[in-house]
Order: C-alpha cells, then sequence, then structure tokens
C-alpha cells in the first residue's frame, strides 16, 4: 500500500510539472486559527481527559490545472499549547498544559462534474502531533507522538458572482497506518499501534479577486475525528512489564485560515 501510493504520488508530481498552453498555477500562504478539543474516554464512557485550547499555524499551497482536473499540494503547521483537565494514574484530578505541535502535508485531486459549479474531490496525506504533556504539582510529564496517514473523498460547489466566490464543501475521511509513540520517566519509548479511525470534515471558504493575479481568501473548516480503542501493547520498564494502550478519543476541531493567493 504505501509503495503504490508513493507510486501514484509520483506520478501526479509528474503531471504537476508539466507545462502546457492551457496549465496554470498558483501558491497561496495560509494564517491559520485552529480551536482544538481532544477527549479521551474510559471504558464506562466516563472522560479521562480533555485538552482544549487555541492553536496558531500556517499554511502553504501549491495548486496545478489543466483542462479537466486540478492537483492541489498543501502543508499546515499548528504549534502552541492547550489546556489539559484529567486524572493521574491513580485516578487523582490533574490539570496542566500540552506543548502541542500538529502538521500535515498531502495531495488532493479535484475532477470536475458536468456541472461547472461541482467537483469531486480525493486526497491522500500523512501528519503527525507531537503532544508533551508537561509536569505540574509534582505529578510528572509525558511525551507522546502520533502519526497517520489520511485519505478523503468529497464534494464541492462553487457559485461565483463577479469578483467574489462561494466555496462550500464536504469530506469523508479516513486514517490509516496510525501509530503512537510513548515516552515518559521510567518507561523504554516504545510503539503502540492504533486502529484506523473515521471522519468527517466541511468547509465555507469565501475568496475575493483583488486583481487578475492576487485573490484574497477566508476559510473556516470543521473536521471530527472518532478513534477506536487501541489493543494493548506489553511494555518492558523499571516497574517491570506493564500494559499500554490508547483509549478510545474524539476530537473536534474548528480552523479559521486567512489567505493570500497568488496566479501565474
Amino acid at each position: 500500500m504505501f509503495l503504490l501510493s508513493r507510486i501514484v504520488i509520483s506520478s501526479v508530481i509528474g503531471l504537476l510539472l508539466l507545462k502546457t498552453a492551457e496549465a496554470s498555477n498558483s501558491v497561496s500562504i495560509d494564517a491559520l486559527f485552529k480551536d482544538f478539543d481532544y477527549i479521551e474516554y474510559a471504558d464506562d464512557s466516563s472522560v479521562l481527559d480533555r485538552e482544549t485550547g487555541i492553536l496558531p499555524g500556517v499554511g502553504l499551497n501549491y495548486s496545478h490545472s489543466i483542462p479537466g482536473a486540478e492537483f492541489n499540494l498543501y502543508s499546515n503547521m499548528f504549534s502552541g499549547l492547550v489546556n489539559y483537565d484529567g486524572h493521574t494514574q491513580a485516578g487523582t484530578p490533574h490539570t496542566t498544559q500540552t506543548d502541542t505541535l500538529i502538521a500535515d502535508v498531502g495531495l488532493v485531486v479535484k475532477l470536475p462534474l458536468t456541472s461547472q459549479h461541482q467537483t469531486i474531490t480525493a486526497g491522500y496525506g500523512s501528519g503527525f502531533w507531537s503532544r508533551n504533556i508537561l509536569p505540574n504539582a509534582g505529578v510528572g510529564g509525558l511525551y507522546e507522538l502520533y502519526r497517520w496517514s489520511t485519505s478523503s473523498l468529497g464534494y464541492e460547489y462553487q457559485q461565483r458572482l463577479d469578483t467574489h466566490h462561494l466555496i462550500l464543501s464536504i469530506d469523508r475521511l479516513w486514517h490509516s497506518n496510525s501509530s503512537m509513540k510513548i515516552d515518559f520517566d521510567g518507561i523504554n519509548p516504545s510503539i503502540v499501534p492504533l486502529k484506523n479511525s473515521t471522519g468527517w470534515q466541511g468547509s465555507v471558504h469565501y475568496a475575493f479577486d483583488i486583481d487578475q493575479q492576487w485573490q484574497f481568501i477566508s476559510k473556516f473548516k470543521w473536521q471530527k475525528w472518532s478513534s477506536k480503542k487501541s489493543d494493548s501493547v506489553v511494555i518492558n520498564s523499571i516497574y517491570g512489564l506493564i500494559n499500554v494502550h490508547e483509549p478510545r478519543s474524539m476530537t473536534n476541531t474548528n480552523t479559521l485560515s486567512l489567505s493570500l493567493k497568488y496566479s501565474f
């Protein structure tokens, strides 16, 4: 699967480099603000911990259009502190902050339907989440690194009026090849395989043509993920052999982006 994905992406990148008389290109830079809300649940559905906060970020995008198709390469990075409200291993309530870094990169292909206003989209990308739960009030910290691949299939509708554009989209999302690396005092850094998860995202964005080359874009994107409890992994530690697993979780994010796009 990984080799096939690399072959497909390499082939598409080759298409991106082709220069045709009817081809067009664009680049954009985004200022991003993500409202982050992550919850982990115990087996009885009670809340184990919750992390919330605003993460600023930046995005870079490149688009190549040919008759009948558009290829979009994207990259995003968010970084900041979010609030952690949870419990210690003994069940004692505990609050602290989590030093958070989230990044992803990928490709989205857009294929127009019979109507010029409607588009089918398909994407593939990779991402990671660096989750550093900081020590506080005598309780030690915990570092986890999540990695995953994302596939998407969606629908996009666009309406244009003179220099104004309104675009609505919805996508079905799938996570695969997911893992969590866990590292804290007394525990050897270990990899915990995660189960595949699913999600949805929707977006609304408005674009204004400043002139024939420059465009201002504001976009709101909502995303929701549901992840199942992972299988337990036995890890060797200074405390002996222990079982580690990733709890069932739910992730909700709302992201605002403000962008400048240049076409050439």
